[in-house]
């Protein structure tokens, strides 16, 4: 069993996950069918113990990108959700 002194990343549903390259990020980039290709990912992430700490990470990572630069499903949530809750953070920071 891991222990709660490791790092959140270790303790992911998705960590070692044998398909992980086509599960998290679908060649699909548009529309119904990259969220169809998405759906594997999500099941993964909503029964995920870390869900928070990879989407603190994933934020953090593409603070200020374009959706366009972001890439993949991290914590459930699509490119173009971290992009709005990026907008969103710092639109209620100023």
């Amino acid at each position: 069993m891991r222990g709660d002194d490791d790092p959140w990343h270790v303790r992911a549903a998705c960590h070692d996950h044998p398909d992980a390259d086509v599960v998290f990020f679908p060649t699909h980039t548009q529309g119904r069918g990259w969220k169809r290709a998405c759906d594997p990912a999500f099941i993964v992430c909503y029964g995920c113990p870390v869900r928070p700490e990879c989407l603190e990470d994933a934020l953090a990572r593409e603070r200020g990108l374009p959706v366009g630069r972001r890439f993949g499903v991290y914590a459930a949530t699509t490119p173009q959700q971290r992009c709005d809750l990026d907008a969103h953070t710092h639109a209620s920071s100023r």
